[in-house]
């Protein structure tokens, strides 16, 4: 119906348009309904593509910096375990030998209460710790262990001076995927060894 105005107005309608006699008449536009092109699709997908490619480095590079701290991690606290049982036995020995006996890397530690035994699995890397050697399984003291080294070597050495004697350096190796790691302690014996096999 016509307005005040002499308008006549249609449902849905947008826009205006002088009719006939002056009047106004609204006319409903026609929307933009035109998609992506293309070109448009392709440069989308190719922006995409670059920025998932960043997001997937940048994950494998934190990924791969937490596996490596884990296993620096892991080789650390099997080291610092190792080296704490041998300074706690060694500070207390009266007489220790450093030898290689069949194929296995073993120090032999004499204190005033007991002999202890470390062996070096080279096939396992596996350092043992045992207060027999009659053991078939003796406890595992750290795994990963490359070399163990006891410097003086009081078994090829021979005798030496008690000044020289007292203090004792052991290097531990380790090697777990790829990383290694090595830890050396010096330990200052409370007791002179004897290398000619006599107690004190």
């Amino acid at each position: 119906t016509p307005g005040r105005y002499g308008f006549i107005r249609k449902p849905g309608a947008t826009g205006c348009s002088r009719g006939r006699g002056g009047n106004f008449m609204w006319k409903k536009q026609k929307s933009d309904q035109r998609g992506f092109t293309l070109i448009e699709l392709i440069v989308t997908i190719m922006i995409m593509s670059i920025v998932m490619v960043a997001a997937a480095g940048f994950i494998i590079t934190a990924a791969n910096s937490y596996r490596v701290a884990n296993i620096e991690l892991e080789l650390q606290t099997e080291a610092q375990a190792a080296m704490n049982q041998l300074n706690d036995i060694l500070i207390e020995a009266k007489r220790y030998e450093f030898r290689e006996v069949d194929g296995k890397t073993r120090l032999t530690v004499v204190t005033p209460e007991t002999t202890y035994h470390f062996m070096l699995d080279t096939q396992k890397n596996e350092l043992l710790f045992s207060e027999s050697l009659g053991e078939s399984d003796p406890p595992l003291l750290a795994r990963y262990c490359k070399s163990f080294e006891v410097s003086p070597d009081v078994f090829k050495a021979g005798k030496v001076q008690e000044s020289e004697n007292r203090l004792v350096t052991v290097t531990i190796g380790f090697e777990y995927a790829g990383r290694t790691y090595t830890t050396t302690n010096c330990i200052s014996l409370r007791n002179q060894n004897q290398t000619d096999g006599q107690e004190d």
